[in-house]
C-alpha cells in the first residue's frame, strides 16, 4: 500500500502544572493498596520524577512510585511534588466498611475476579458463626480479624458453587467478611452471617458394642444436624464392674455382663448404648465344652491356640438351626461364619 501524509515535530515543553489523577478528594478502605498517578499541563509536557508524601502516615503511607498503603480509618492529605517544584494535593478519606448484621442477606454483584466485597461484622456473643455465599456463581470467602489477617478462607461447603466458612468469634470484636469471584467476569450472589445452631440430638457411634474381657471399645458421638455446635461430652457407665469408660469414650471391658454407657452434653442432650462383655474360656483340641445360653444374643467365646499347623473343625453336637458360630481373629474379626449345626 502507498499513501501521503504530513509529519509534525513538536518540541515538548516543561509542565506548568500537575494534578493528581484521582482528583482533589478520594475515598477508600483500610488495609488496601492504591496506585496514585499525576497528569501534566500541558498534556504533552515533559514528565518529571514525582515525590509522594502523606500528612498522616498512620492513616496512609507511600511506597515506591505512587503506591499507597492504607492502614486505618481517618483522613490524610497526600502531596505529589515534581523535581521542579510543582505540587498537587488530594484529600484521601479512609472510611470504614459497611456493616453486615447477623442473619442479614446482603446482595452483592461483582464484575471481575479482582473485585472484593468486604463487610464488617461485630458479634454480640461469643460463639461459632457461619459466613456463606448464597447463589449459583463460584465464590471464594475469607474471615479476617480487625487487622485483616485471614483467620479462615475457602471456596467449599456451601450450596451449589458457594462457600460456607465456620469460625469461632469473640463478642464485641471487629471482624471482616470478604468474598470474591472464584473465577469469571461477573456474578451476583448474597452473603449471610449466621450463628452455628445448637444440636437437636446426639447419637453414640461405635464399630461394635460387644467384646471380650480385657478388650476395649472406642465410642464417639455424632451431633444432629451435622453442622451444629459440637459440645463437650461426659461419659458414664451403669456398671463399672463390667465396663468403665474414660473421658474420651474409650470403654475398658472388665468382666462378663452388660453395662449401659451414656453420653451427656452440658446442654442436656443424651444417648445410651448397651455394651455386652463376654468372658472367655480356653478350649483344647478334641475337648468338648457344655454350653448354656439363656437369652438371645448371648455369646460364649472360647480361646483356642493350636499346637501345630493343621486344619481344625469347630462345631456343635446338635443340629440347632438357631445357633450361630464364628471363627475369629484375636480381635474378634470373623474369619469364617456359619449358622446351624455345622
Amino acid at each position: 500500500d502507498t499513501g501521503s501524509f504530513d509529519v509534525t515535530c513538536v518540541k515538548r515543553s516543561a509542565a506548568t502544572a500537575i494534578a493528581i489523577t484521582q482528583g482533589e478528594t478520594y475515598s477508600c478502605y483500610p488495609n488496601t493498596t492504591k496506585q496514585f498517578t499525576v497528569t501534566y499541563t500541558p498534556a504533552n509536557a515533559l514528565p518529571e520524577e514525582i515525590t509522594w508524601s502523606s500528612s498522616d502516615e498512620d492513616v496512609l503511607s507511600f511506597g515506591y512510585n505512587g503506591t499507597a498503603y492504607t492502614h486505618k480509618i481517618g483522613e490524610a492529605v497526600i502531596t505529589a511534588e515534581t523535581d521542579s517544584g510543582l505540587t498537587a494535593t488530594c484529600t484521601v478519606t479512609v472510611k470504614d466498611y459497611d456493616t453486615i448484621t447477623l442473619n442479614e442477606k446482603k446482595p452483592v454483584t461483582l464484575y471481575s475476579d479482582d473485585e472484593k466485597a468486604t463487610y464488617k461484622f461485630i458479634p454480640s456473643a461469643d460463639g461459632e458463626y457461619f459466613f456463606e455465599s448464597l447463589g449459583d456463581c463460584s465464590t471464594y470467602g475469607r474471615i479476617m480479624d480487625e487487622d485483616m489477617n485471614i483467620l479462615t478462607s475457602g471456596n467449599w461447603g456451601g450450596n451449589g458453587d458457594g462457600f460456607k466458612l465456620r469460625y469461632e468469634l469473640e463478642k464485641d470484636k471487629v471482624y471482616y467478611m470478604q468474598a470474591t469471584l472464584d473465577y469469571g467476569n461477573e456474578g451476583s450472589f448474597e452473603l449471610l452471617v449466621s450463628a452455628v445452631p445448637t444440636a437437636d440430638s446426639i447419637s453414640i457411634t461405635a464399630g461394635s458394642l460387644t467384646g471380650i474381657v480385657g478388650g476395649s471399645i472406642n465410642l464417639d458421638v455424632e451431633f444432629d444436624p451435622e453442622d451444629s455446635l459440637v459440645e463437650d461430652v461426659t461419659w458414664t457407665s451403669s456398671n463399672e464392674d463390667v465396663a468403665t469408660v474414660n473421658e474420651y469414650g474409650k470403654v475398658s471391658l472388665i468382666s462378663g455382663g452388660t453395662a449401659e454407657i451414656t453420653a451427656t452434653t452440658p446442654s442436656g442432650l443424651t444417648d445410651t448404648v448397651t455394651v455386652r462383655v463376654t468372658a472367655t474360656e480356653n478350649i483344647q483340641a478334641n475337648e468338648t465344652k457344655t454350653v448354656d445360653i439363656s437369652e438371645p444374643g448371648e455369646q460364649k467365646i472360647y480361646k483356642f491356640v493350636p499346637e501345630e499347623t493343621a486344619q481344625y473343625a469347630f462345631y456343635t453336637s446338635d443340629d440347632e438351626s438357631n445357633l450361630y458360630g464364628a471363627l475369629c481373629y484375636s480381635d474378634l474379626r470373623p474369619i469364617y461364619t456359619t449358622r446351624g449345626g455345622s
